[in-house]
């Protein structure tokens, strides 16, 4: 019988550089920016590097110096079924797979552009052309707070793994390369090296893969329901930022927020969706802890900036 597989298409919309990768990175930087294949750029890689660790870090930074998110595709396209095909048997399974993805390789190296699957499909196979062993790890992205408290989330983002020392260290690099404005829905350049070797616990706080045996902590699809939404600029700082539940109680008189290793010129803000403005979280005795008043916010989202940047979404229940 005949059997249809589907390749989904991964949306994505939405630290500082690690002192052990400056050096990498900088020779990365040096490297084609285009390229007709990969080899190109392994063969770079493999030239300029014999450390296991530094050959990933050079397939993440030149994937995220070069590759944009391609935000026309991915707002083109109408669901799975634009990326199946069918086949017989196993045989053809894997050949059309395959073949799939030097198709979204190649289209990605010759536009300088991609969608999450193509970023995922560039390291794992760039990985593997410098010796280092890679998987695609799909499932979901908690990037909007319309998911806070969904429990049955669709299946829209792609990343890697990538095995160093006998160990697994997760990557992602569509959200190492940059992000969507929200003003103009353009994709903007932004290298975040902190999704390169991202913690587990840091990971699972906005990435739920589809496949269990990539979650190596002892959380539930459940747990990552209830956690507020955490934006990329959160990780790029050293700020811890509680509760982790996303959803606060419309019945208490205030939110109680805490924000650890808040520096003395750092400056906290938050504001409420039906708000037109931030408000100022006073920090002028290195407070960590914030009483936020609740009174006629329910329904709303609460959203938390440090220094301008958004960190974290959290919704008031009703």
């Amino acid at each position: 019988m005949k059997k249809i597989i589907t390749l989904l298409v991964f949306f994505c919309i939405s630290n500082s550089f690690s002192k052990d990768f400056l050096e990498v990175d900088e020779i990365v930087k040096k490297y084609p920016s285009k390229v007709q294949n990969l080899e190109t750029i392994s063969n770079l890689i493999k030239k300029d590097f014999t450390d296991d660790s530094e050959k990933a870090r050079a397939v993440y930074s030149w994937i995220a110096f070069n590759i944009e998110f391609d935000v026309a595709a991915a707002f083109s396209m109408k669901g799975p079924s634009d990326m199946a095909f069918s086949y017989r048997d196993e045989k053809e399974k894997k050949a059309k797979e395959i073949k799939f993805k030097e198709t979204i390789i190649s289209k990605a190296l010759l536009s300088g552009k991609a969608i999450c699957h193509g970023y995922s499909m560039l390291f794992e196979r760039l990985s593997k052309l410098v010796g280092l062993e890679s998987e695609i790890i799909i499932g979901n992205l908690k990037s909007d707070p319309s998911q806070i408290g969904q429990v049955n989330l669709a299946t829209d983002h792609a990343w890697n793994a990538v095995k160093i020392n006998n160990v697994w260290k997760f990557v992602d690099t569509t959200l190492g390369a940059g992000y969507v404005s929200q003003k103009d829905d353009s994709f903007k350049p932004d290298f975040n090296d902190s999704y390169f070797f991202i913690s587990a616990d840091d990971l699972f706080l906005n990435h739920y893969p589809e496949d269990k045996k990539w979650i190596t902590i002892n959380k539930s699809k459940q747990d990552f329901s209830k956690l507020p939404v955490y934006y990329r600029d959160y990780f790029k700082g050293n700020y811890k930022i509680s509760p982790e539940l996303g959803t606060i109680s419309s019945s208490a008189a205030n939110f109680h927020l805490e924000i650890k290793n808040l520096g003395e010129y750092d400056n906290a803000e938050y504001i409420f969706s039906s708000d037109n403005k931030l408000t100022y979280l006073n920090n002028e005795n290195k407070e960590t802890q914030f009483d936020i008043p609740l009174s006629g916010k329910s329904g709303d989202y609460l959203t938390i900036y440090v220094n301008r940047k958004i960190m974290v979404t959290y919704l008031v229940s009703r």
